[in-house]
């Protein structure tokens, strides 16, 4: 999919302060943001609170993707922090409504195809981290979770691990290298 613009100049030039290059990445990735936020949320003004959101996802996973590294794909990174931050918006959502309503009885309540869409897209989510854990040291799992999931640098990984960066990416490299021989494994959907 990254075959209409070249993403790894665009991420450069973004980093280096071109934020006009943005849109040519939102246009590249806007299917994979409106299928996630389709799969989580059913009201429109639902969905275009969370399209925004993932539009800000998009920037952050731009920012905090490695560019040293070749075994991940910069759409494979964007939609699992897509994916990942829908998740925990729709959490947020849900906890804000039943906090506002906490009478509601939720066995009675309908549930529309929007909340199962979102359920089974966070069961997907799990079978891909089982995924990714099956194929882990359990150091190397950890260390996917910092990077890959929450974005955190190899420094900042490190300092919570208390290893070395050196370490944190050689274990990094690993895992990614081993996700890549088995990607056949990731790609059914």
């Amino acid at each position: 999919m990254e075959e209409s613009i070249n993403v790894r100049d665009a991420l450069v030039r973004l980093r280096e302060g071109d934020v006009s290059v943005f849109a040519s990445l939102v246009e590249q990735y806007e299917p994979m943001m409106r299928r996630a936020v389709q799969n989580f949320f059913s009201a429109p003004s639902d969905r275009k609170e969370a399209y925004s959101e993932a539009c800000v996802t998009l920037y952050a996973a731009a920012l905090s993707f490695d560019l040293s590294q070749t075994e991940v794909t910069f759409g494979l990174y964007a939609r699992i922090c897509v994916l990942r931050r829908m998740g925990a918006l729709f959490a947020k959502m849900r906890r804000v409504s039943s906090e506002l309503a906490p009478e509601v009885d939720v066995d009675r309540v309908a549930i529309p195809a929007g909340v199962e869409n979102a359920l089974v897209r966070d069961e997907t989510f799990r079978e891909l981290l089982g995924k990714v854990r099956e194929l882990a040291s359990a150091y190397e799992y950890e260390v996917f979770l910092s990077m890959c999931v929450n974005g955190r640098s190899a420094v900042e990984t490190a300092e919570r691990l208390g290893k070395s960066e050196k370490s944190v990416e050689n274990a990094k490299d690993r895992l990614l290298r081993r996700i890549r021989q088995s990607r056949e494994r990731f790609l059914s959907e």
